[in-house]
């Protein structure tokens, strides 16, 4: 009986699995992938880039998200989720922007799925490509696109260039080739130089206008050319034009080849008659024409041209692309007055916010509570416990008790001194914004948080704020599948949501991100500086209080005062050197950078001030004075899980230009002289200045200029003296004589008579020299020039 039991459950079993052994496997979705990504398939190590992915869909439907994972290295580390749906034989199109990458990490799987969401969900298998397809280049490569709606109305513009660089990438993308716009400002992070043709800016969505704002406030350059309408061809910049357009002219092709000299041009160009707008500069005239001009957005900048990018015969004259490096190079760039440690002003700032945030405050325990504290343990360890234990007769247990009130005091202290870190998770923010003059400062910010308890920790921003985590869960490997384990955001209408993962207790993590303020406000100035005396108001017309207002001139700071929301005051200062200087950066690691020097900026007891406004350096072009003040209120909307205890310092600088007052003889200072250097004829001579102010040229030729500030131009009644000096590792160093038009050489010690001659009537100075061949470090010709004030 017991074996025809176990005869009949053997058979059932066996049965059983040859049933289920005939139902099909468990559905699933059968996914396959194509990407393709870059600018016109080609990309920067380390910048942004848009990708569109195509996911076909063979089997079940699909419900989960895409994840991006592209490690851009081991200063930060975020991977993307992407909310994706696909039916069952459809094909689901996503474009998206990659924020960082490289092409190291790059080599990894870069997409991964998960059904149901990343946070629950299973990972799922799939066919195709593990990362978009696209071509890097190297960081120090030009990348310079150009949008038209005809293929060869920019073409001229390949041979173009805004500086030295390893290599120029020219890309013309086509609506009619598939090419779509980013959205999102990460799209157009490889970008150096954007041109615009005439209609060309109203055709873009909105959210792609505000795609290229962002990317110029973040230190792209814009190039728009002349037309008979310029406000509505500018889109969204329409209130942000240099040069208010008054008419049509004709342009002198005499005055072009003037600025590029040995180019050739067509008689005349046709044109508009142009005037620089509020705020901006000129950056050429042709026969006393203003042809060009550029205004400052952002850390960017914005160049208008009084003639059409594209239009004949302009387009198709031979000079044409040297005259446009002539204008790109002619304006100046940011980080010009910044930290020279750093080719990229995000790492930069990335390395200068951590340094002041993630330095969180030690316990707080006055000194005379630990001094009662510890008389209190003397007396209670000693008489007091003898005298009670005596008493009970039970001094055998000494032993015991005395050890247990000493850890119970430790603990007691420990909990009173730690008890903001246990109760609350900490978090530590700093940012710095520039304030262009438009109403809506934009910069940078960073956050730190030290955790009260292990576990994820999930911040929110906004829409118009970036979010992304720094470091990686393996800072060793920077291998991209890093970034899932560390941290996940997820993008959406409302902004970002980012999630720091598995952080331990105690320990911090940091968020950084770009941020502009819209309608934010601005700092309004109203200064002038005469006889080296600095004088008139500034008024704070931001709606939080500013602390430490100072006028940031060269290395120095001099204090205006704190200024309250809508507060003006007046400023009277004797100016050292009797000049405002352009405001530049002591250098992060001299005596600690701004913190460290005499003339700092900031509290010494609270670094981030101060680190911010070595930040600010990154940012500036080194060619302006400027305003600088900190707020500790949170101008930045970052939320943090947890009710964090916050704690925040922005520092708000803005640049501006003073009325520059002369009377009797006065020298120009060499560090307002606005100098440019361009090869003469090769246009590929690579050239790079280094920390300490000397350059590296490959041997060739190259046109020097200098350009005196308007307001000691239109000062000088005349020039009493110029002299020109240094020039180590250059030949044949030549000036241009102005009211012949040639060029004549200069002798060791040779006394420039008449000055006059030598100056141009926009106040431009202008020269020519070889390059040794060698490899010797070359040093610029010193320009010394003082002038006559009319009475």
């Amino acid at each position: 009986m017991k074996m025809g039991k176990r005869a009949f459950v053997f058979a059932a079993f066996g049965l059983a699995v040859m049933l289920l052994g005939a139902v099909p496997a468990s559905a699933a979705p059968s996914l396959e992938v194509k990407a393709s990504g870059g600018l016109d398939g080609k990309a920067k190590e380390g910048s942004g880039f848009p990708v569109q992915i195509e996911i076909h869909n063979s089997g079940d439907p699909f419900s989960g998200d895409l994840i991006l994972d592209f490690h851009p290295g081991y200063r930060s580390g975020t991977a993307e989720a992407i909310p994706v749906e696909v039916g069952s034989g459809e094909t689901a199109v996503i474009r998206t922007d990659v924020e960082e990458a490289d092409s190291y990490s790059y080599q990894e799987n870069g997409f991964r799925f998960f059904e149901g969401g990343w946070e629950k969900g299973r990972e799922i298998k799939y066919k195709g490509d593990r990362y978009p397809k696209l071509s890097f280049y190297f960081e120090d490569a030009q990348f310079l696109v150009a949008l038209s709606d005809s293929g060869d109305r920019l073409a001229a513009l390949k041979d173009a260039g805004a500086g030295p660089s390893s290599e120029k990438v020219f890309i013309q993308p086509m609506k009619d080739e598939g090419f779509l716009a980013p959205d999102e400002k990460s799209g157009w992070g490889s970008a150096d130089v954007i041109f615009v043709d005439e209609t060309v800016m109203p055709g873009l969505t909105a959210a792609e206008q505000e795609a290229i704002g962002g990317w110029v406030k973040d230190g792209g350059t814009l190039v728009l050319g002349g037309s008979d309408d310029p406000e509505t061809e500018a889109g969204i910049f329409a209130d942000r034009l240099p040069l208010k357009i008054t008419g049509r002219t004709e342009i002198d092709g005499a005055g072009l080849s003037a600025l590029v000299p040995g180019a050739e041009f067509p008689e005349t160009v046709p044109g508009f008659a142009a005037e620089a707008g509020p705020g901006a500069t000129s950056l050429a005239r042709a026969d006393g024409k203003l042809i060009a001009a550029w205004l400052p957005y952002g850390s960017g900048k914005i160049v208008q041209t009084a003639f059409s990018l594209g239009d004949k015969p302009l387009s198709e004259a031979p000079g044409y692309p040297l005259l446009m490096t002539r204008l790109l190079t002619g304006a100046p760039s940011a980080q010009a007055g910044g930290n020279w440690m750093y080719a990229n002003p995000q790492d930069g700032f990335v390395d200068l916010g951590k340094s002041a945030t993630e330095r969180f405050a030690t316990f707080d325990i006055p000194f005379p509570a630990i001094l009662a504290v510890v008389i209190l343990y003397i007396v209670v360890i000693g008489p007091i416990l003898y005298v009670l234990l005596k008493r009970k007769d039970k001094r055998e247990h000494a032993w015991w008790i005395i050890p247990a009130v000493s850890a119970a005091l430790s603990a007691g202290l420990f909990a009173y001194g730690a008890k903001d870190r246990l109760l609350s998770p900490q978090l530590r923010q700093a940012a710095v914004l520039i304030d262009d003059g438009s109403g809506s400062p934009s910069g940078k910010f960073i956050g730190s948080v030290l955790t009260n308890r292990a576990g994820d920790v999930e911040f929110r921003a906004p829409s118009g704020l970036t979010l992304t985590a720094t470091g990686s869960s393996n800072p060793f490997t920077g291998s991209a599948s890093d970034s899932l384990r560390h941290a996940v955001a997820e993008k959406g209408a409302e902004g970002t949501r980012l999630v720091l993962r598995n952080l331990p207790f105690w320990s911090v993590g940091t968020v950084y991100g770009d941020v502009s303020l819209r309608e934010g406000g601005s700092i309004e100035t109203d200064l002038k500086s005469e006889e080296g005396v600095l004088s008139g108001t500034v008024e704070n017309g931001l709606d939080v209080r500013l602390k430490d207002v100072s006028i940031w001139s060269g290395l120095e700071f001099i204090p205006v005062g704190d200024l309250e929301a809508g507060e003006r005051k007046e400023v009277h200062a004797v100016l050292k050197g009797g000049q405002l200087l352009p405001a530049v950066s002591g250098g992060y690691g001299q005596a600690g950078g701004l913190a460290g020097s005499a003339n700092g900026y900031g509290s010494s007891k609270d670094p981030r001030a101060a680190e911010m406004a070595e930040a600010a350096s990154l940012l500036l072009d080194g060619n302006s004075p400027a305003v600088i003040g900190r707020t500790d209120s949170s101008l930045i909307p970052l939320k943090m899980s947890g009710n964090p205890v916050q704690s925040s310092v922005t520092v708000i600088v803005r640049p501006f230009e003073p009325d520059v007052r002369l009377t009797g003889q006065f020298t120009v200072p060499a560090e307002l002289l606005a100098t440019l250097l361009q090869p003469e004829e090769d246009p590929d001579l690579y050239y790079e200045k280094s920390p300490d102010g000397e350059m590296y040229m490959e041997p060739g030729n190259y046109v020097y200029e200098a350009r005196v500030p308007e307001a000691f131009n239109a000062a000088a009644e005349s020039w009493k003296s110029l002299s020109v000096g240094g020039g180590r590792g250059l030949d044949d160093i030549s000036l241009l004589n102005v009211r012949t038009g040639e060029y004549e050489t200069l002798d060791a010690g040779q006394q420039i008579d008449p000055p006059e001659d030598y100056v141009s009537e926009d106040g431009e100075i202008r020269m020519k020299f070889r390059k040794l061949p060698g490899g010797d470090m070359a040093e610029l010709p010193e320009i010394g020039l003082e002038g006559v004030a009319a009475p």
